[in-house]
């Protein structure tokens, strides 16, 4: 996030429609995004964000960073499913790899 002058941050995921083009851009298809994948995609990249400033400023993340990402990491359940010419983000039981 930066603003017109980098003094202000400006928030570039502002809408599921941005949000949808990320994976998007990397050839994956998601059909739908809801308003809370939004606000929990602007939380994790926030988590993220803090805990990797702590790290590359010598220090170490925050205990509840750490917690969050970790209960991120085991909540996801989403598998890739690979086509002949596809690739999209689907939940776990949905079906074998193709």
């Amino acid at each position: 996030m930066s603003g017109p002058d980098d003094s202000a941050p400006r928030q570039r995921l502002a809408d599921t429609a941005r949000l949808k083009l990320w994976p998007g851009a990397t050839g994956l298809d998601v059909p739908y995004v809801s308003p809370a994948d939004l606000e929990g995609a602007v939380q994790l990249r926030e988590v993220i964000y803090r805990a990797g400033s702590a790290i590359a400023a010598g220090g170490q993340s925050q205990s509840e960073d750490v917690h969050a990402l970790n209960m991120i990491a085991v909540a996801g359940h989403t598998k890739a499913a690979l086509g002949t010419r596809t690739r999209r983000m689907a939940p776990e039981g949905d079906g074998p790899c193709q």
